[in-house]
C-alpha cells in the first residue's frame, strides 16, 4: 500500500501509520529489531532500531505532529544522536522526512523528501538507513580496528599526555577507544582524574582485581 500523508492526523498516527506500518517493514526492521518508547539514560526515544543487538541503537526515529515544523525539533534529535552516539536519525511529521548522520559528532542532514514522495524515494532511504545496508556498513567498521603504540624509554617526555589527547580526539569523532597504559608511576587513569590517588598506598584499584 502506498503511503499518503493525509493518513496522518496526529503524532500517534505518524508513529503507527508511517513508521510502524510502512517505514520499518520497508527498511527491513522486523519486530525483533526495533523498540518503541525506549528509555536510554535520561532520554526516551520514539523508535530505536538496530541491526544486530539492541544494546546499540543504529537509527533513532522521531515522530512529530503533522502541523509541527521539523526544524523546531532538530535540536532534540541532535541531542539524542550526540549523547547516545547514534549513527543515524530520522525526523518526520508525515508531511516530510529528514535523515541525519552523526559524522565526528557533527549532525549532518543527508536526505530530505516530502511525504507524498516517500514511495518514490524508498530505495534511496533504504540505501541510507536500511537494516541490510547498515549491517554491512557496521561490519566493515567492526573489522577495521586500529592499534596505536606510543613508546619512549625516557620519562617525562609527554607519552601519557599525547595518548590522552589522541584518545579524546578519536572519541569526539565517534570512535570507540580503549587506552592501555603500562606505567606504574603516572598512569592514564590517574592523569585523567578517574581515580584520585597519589601513591601506591592509596591505590585501591589493584585490590579489586
Amino acid at each position: 500500500m502506498k503511503f499518503d500523508p493525509s493518513f496522518c492526523h496526529n503524532e500517534r498516527e505518524v508513529e503507527s501509520k508511517l513508521i510502524v506500518s510502512y517505514l520499518l517493514p520497508k527498511l527491513g526492521y522486523s519486530l525483533e529489531f526495533w523498540r518503541q518508547e525506549r528509555k536510554l539514560n535520561r532520554f526516551r526515544l520514539d523508535f530505536s532500531a538496530y541491526t544486530d543487538s539492541e544494546v546499540k541503537t543504529d537509527v533513532v526515529f522521531e515522530a512529530k505532529h503533522p502541523n509541527q515544523n521539523l526544524n523546531d525539533h532538530l535540536q532534540q534529535l541532535k541531542d539524542y544522536m550526540l549523547k547516545l552516539q547514534i549513527p543515524y536519525g530520522m525526523l518526520t511529521n508525515g508531511k516530510e522526512i529528514a535523515i541525519y548522520r552523526n559524522v565526528g559528532n557533527n549532525i549532518l542532514r543527508i536526505f530530505h523528501c516530502w511525504g507524498r514522495k516517500i514511495e518514490d524515494n524508498i530505495d534511496k532511504i533504504n540505501s541510507l538507513i536500511g537494516k541490510d545496508t547498515l549491517a554491512r556498513e557496521l561490519k566493515l567498521i567492526g573489522n577495521n580496528m586500529k592499534i596505536i603504540a606510543v613508546y619512549h624509554n625516557k620519562g617525562g617526555v609527554g607519552k601519557t599526555t599525547t595518548v590522552v589527547n589522541l584518545a579524546a580526539t578519536f572519541s569526539k569523532m565517534g570512535k570507540r577507544v580503549l587506552v592501555i597504559d603500562l606505567d606504574s608511576q603516572a598512569n592514564t587513569t590517574f592523569a585523567t582524574g578517574l581515580v584520585n590517588f597519589g601513591d601506591e598506598e592509596k591505590d585501591d584499584l589493584k585490590d579489586n582485581y
